[in-house]
């Protein structure tokens, strides 16, 4: 009973673990592809104004 609980506590927590993970990566890749986003643009600006 107690080793059942104590793998039912292991899995769960090994699932909190990857969900957290996932949303980690989510977040890395959002600010990631914001920043270049913002690179472009501020190039495009840049350019705009120079030619």
């Amino acid at each position: 009973m107690a080793i059942r609980a104590c793998q039912g506590g292991i899995s769960s927590l090994r699932k909190h673990i990857f969900n957290l993970e996932q949303l980690t990566l989510r977040i890395c890749t959002n600010l990631f592809s914001f920043r270049a986003l913002n690179i472009a643009g501020a190039t495009s600006f840049l350019c705009k104004h120079i030619s």
